[in-house]
């Protein structure tokens, strides 16, 4: 987290975006390690400058149908209750790494 916090005080776009990052996390009421893993999982592609745009997935539990993964060859599906517009959930029902 201190090295995000670090490179989020700088200026450019990669800073911009793990400034947005870390502010979800500080709102967070909850504040645990499990929080903290999720900050850090959502954060490093953004750090490394990959594209993340197939790679972490929502859907509802209550959606019947297979969630669309694309044609990502590796993808982080987050399985949720509750709205999935969030950019990070830190209360997911299930994760799974679907390949």
């Amino acid at each position: 987290m201190t090295l995000y916090r670090q490179r989020a005080s700088k200026t450019g776009k990669t800073s911009d975006a793990l400034a947005d990052i870390l502010r979800i996390h500080d709102l967070q009421d909850q504040q645990d390690v499990h929080t903290r893993h999720t900050t850090v999982l959502y954060a490093l592609p953004v750090l490394l400058r990959e594209d993340v745009s197939g790679f972490f997935k929502t859907c509802r539990v209550e959606d019947s149908d297979e969630p669309d993964v694309g044609d990502a060859p590796v993808a982080i599906l987050t399985a949720v209750s509750d709205n999935t517009e969030k950019p990070i959930h830190f209360n997911p029902i299930k994760i799974s790494i679907v390949h």
